[in-house]
């Protein structure tokens, strides 16, 4: 067969590359707003997931679990909100939705070298999925796995309190209760979501973690008393009106 000229056009809109045989191969050129748009995107989804964050310091699985469906929603491809629906729905005793939203999850995890999230992360949820089909040593392996990845690479750490969630699912007590400490003092932000936060369940019963709890809780009464306590009348300034 006698192939047509070849040449390369530019427009434009587009880069235009070989013509030959009659067929256009068209790469766009990218767009400033397409990377807008997903930096706008990727603020929704970090607002949502903050805010289902927050509602688990409340330790209300009703509300959790309705948030969690409605993110799940809005982003099918997350595993965060599939993970927090699973657990939701698992502690409200609704076992066949809580099946539903585990399946989920295994779908999602089970390319674990993508390139979506790092590799330890992605063993994380990879361990929750694993763990709901009742397959806890391939679970507690990849948990294992997760924690090792996050000791041999320094660049992957997202602070103190992950690591204490990773590292209890493995089984490292001692380094998840020693990164919990390290929370409680340098990321307040996350003191609210330890006393129901499932990940940090295999450390409930060591002395440590109880004391942890008790810090938390004398915390938060201080600021509600500080919070309570009425504001300080200013200071009489002598000739004012």
């Amino acid at each position: 067969m006698q192939r047509g000229p070849m040449r390369n056009i530019v427009t434009s809109s587009a880069i235009v590359g070989v013509l030959t045989a009659g067929v256009v191969l068209v790469v766009s050129a990218p767009s400033p707003d397409a990377g807008i748009a997903r930096g706008e995107a990727e603020g929704r989804w970090q607002a949502a997931r903050y805010r289902l964050d927050r509602e688990l310091g409340s330790g209300d699985w009703e509300l959790i679990a309705a948030q969690a469906a409605q993110i799940a929603d809005e982003y099918p491809e997350r595993e965060f909100a599939w993970l927090r629906l699973a657990q939701a729905r698992e502690r409200l005793g609704l076992s066949y939705p809580a099946d539903i939203a585990w399946r989920r999850l295994d779908e999602l995890t089970r390319a674990v070298d993508d390139d979506s999230h790092p590799r330890w992360i992605s063993l994380y949820y990879r361990g929750w999925a694993l763990d709901a089909l009742g397959r806890r040593g391939e679970a507690r392996a990849a948990w294992v796995e997760a924690a090792d990845q996050i000791e041999r690479n320094s660049a992957w750490r997202l602070g103190a309190y992950w690591h204490a969630r990773v590292y209890a699912l493995a089984g490292w007590r001692g380094k998840a209760l020693d990164a919990l400490e390290t929370a409680v003092e340098s990321e307040p932000h996350h003191l609210a979501r330890v006393v129901h936060e499932p990940d940090l369940e295999p450390l409930r019963d060591d002395p440590r973690f109880v004391a942890v709890v008790e810090r938390i809780r004398v915390a938060r009464e201080q600021r509600r008393r500080e919070r309570e306590q009425p504001s300080a009348e200013p200071p009489m300034i002598p000739g004012a009106p």
